[in-house]
């Protein structure tokens, strides 16, 4: 299981995704930020 998370510069989370494991950044990286700016 791989938890990608983006957090404040505080530490505060601001968006979780869980992905399966041995899940590569360099293949989900992009998609997943494109989710977060449209939230």
């Amino acid at each position: 299981m791989v938890i990608a998370l983006v957090v404040t510069p505080e530490g505060f989370p601001l968006a979780y995704e869980v992905l399966p494991g041995n899940t590569a950044d360099k293949t989900t990286l992009r998609d997943f930020l494109a989710r977060i700016e449209a939230q």
